[in-house]
């Protein structure tokens, strides 16, 4: 069985400076956790923000695979039932400006198949084809792509997308389930009021003292309805509009605010733990090794 990257401290895979026991701490935090699902299996998924909305799988798509306990398998699937889909829906997620972040380790990414979206209420008419409010999605050739739509169709289409290129990021293409398994770290966010955006798409293991991506500015402001944010397939209005891609899920998190470059390699380096809060005590290697445990039983 392959390692999830949660447990991975004493793999190496969470960064050496955690195994020396001085843990890469952000020097501030402007961004407030809004949601974390650590995707332990089975459904539903369980919110680690207190009163916080489970993430739960969509029955109509195909059933997710739970051969590891810590991280749950997104199952590829063109046919009947399509890929799968988890969801989750509170006002607490409809928000114009997020960030996200992501531990995912691509197990059969197909061209044009998603990852994560917050979908829309738009509906699968003609004008409105796959609308959802954000999404992230590979296209071809291990290329993900951040894209901002808004789920007011009357407003405007189209805000900005911005894309990480496989062959920078390493992200596989095709199937992958190689063992040891290739873990990435799939960070974004956008804000409405000034249109500034980033994506980056850093693989995981060692120290990580630099993402793979880049900032961009969009178009501001888009804004989000109250339609579920979801991880795979995806759904505008009652119809599914896209397919989700084949991967393992280990941990999503949401931010109600761009993250600095400290709290994105904070996040890379530390997979699974949420951005600490302004005078949260620093974990010694020996403690963080504690929470993991503690938090996987």
């Amino acid at each position: 069985m392959k390692t999830n990257p949660i447990n991975k401290s004493l793999q190496g895979l969470i960064s050496s400076s955690v195994i020396a026991g001085a843990i890469m701490v952000p020097a501030s935090l402007s961004a407030a956790l809004v949601s974390h699902w650590t995707m332990d299996n089975p459904s539903p998924y369980t919110n680690e923000v207190s009163g916080g909305p489970n993430m739960v799988v969509d029955v109509a798509t195909r059933a997710p695979a739970t051969f590891d306990a810590n991280e749950t398998r997104m199952e590829l699937d063109f046919g009947d039932p399509r890929s799968t889909r988890i969801s989750a829906s509170s006002t607490s997620l409809d928000i114009d400006t997020f960030a996200f972040s992501m531990i995912v380790d691509p197990t059969k990414i197909e061209n044009y198949t998603t990852l994560l979206q917050k979908e829309s209420a738009a509906g699968n008419t003609f004008a409105n084809y796959q609308r959802v409010g954000w999404q992230v999605q590979h296209t071809e050739n291990g290329n993900i792509e951040f894209v901002v739509r808004g789920t007011n169709p009357g407003t405007k289409d189209f805000y900005g997308s911005i894309s990480v290129m496989g062959a920078s990021s390493g992200i596989p293409v095709g199937d992958d389930y190689t063992d040891p398994a290739t873990y990435f770290h799939i960070a974004g966010g956008y804000n409405s009021t000034d249109g500034s955006a980033y994506l980056y798409v850093t693989q995981l293991g060692g120290t990580i003292t630099s993402l793979t991506g880049s900032t961009a500015t969009f178009d501001s402001g888009a804004a989000q309805d109250t339609s579920a944010l979801s991880v795979g397939s995806a759904k505008s209005g009652s119809d599914y509009v896209s397919f989700g891609a084949g991967f393992d899920i280990a941990d999503v998190q949401i931010y109600d605010a761009l993250q600095s470059e400290s709290d994105l390699l904070f996040l890379a380096n530390n997979p699974g733990v949420a951005v600490p809060e302004p005078g949260t005590a620093i974990l010694g290697g020996m403690g963080l090794l504690i929470l993991f445990r503690r938090r996987r039983a």
